[in-house]
């Protein structure tokens, strides 16, 4: 990404969640990252966030064609 160039929000809100799943799913800890709390009360954020993308990707048509043409490149 050039250097003037701001991610998206959406983009930063997919970050936030494969990090997170990252995390859990190698049972790294998430106490430094998140002030604590446990596995399963981490996990409930993944939900909410995903809510997020959802509806940023729903207002922003440019982002929204980005994600589309690389799904549909796979």
């Amino acid at each position: 990404m050039p250097h003037n160039m701001e991610p998206s929000s959406f983009s930063v809100v997919v970050h936030d969640i494969r990090s997170l799943l990252y995390r859990i799913s190698f049972r790294e800890s998430l106490a430094a990252e998140t002030g604590g709390g446990s596995i399963e009360s981490n996990m409930k954020l993944v939900v909410p966030l995903l809510q997020v993308g959802t509806a940023l990707l729903s207002s922003d048509e440019a982002q929204r064609t980005l994600c589309n043409r690389t799904l549909n490149s796979f």
